[in-house]
């Protein structure tokens, strides 16, 4: 497997890191990957998620 880096803007950076402490993971990439396959199988988005989305889109 090739590695590529990805990075996290400062502005969530400390939000993140506690979302990979919380879950106890080990790095970057565990999280990163944790938080794909939780969007990929599921079946509903909450209102405030699409929200976000559509904020950040504009």
């Amino acid at each position: 497997m090739s590695r590529k880096s990805a990075m996290i803007e400062e502005s969530i950076k400390d939000e993140f890191n506690i979302v990979k402490e919380q879950l106890k993971l080990k790095n970057d990439t565990d999280t990163i990957s944790f938080l794909l396959s939780l969007y990929k199988e599921s079946k509903e988005i909450p209102k405030a998620t699409v929200e976000l989305l559509i904020e950040l889109q504009n």
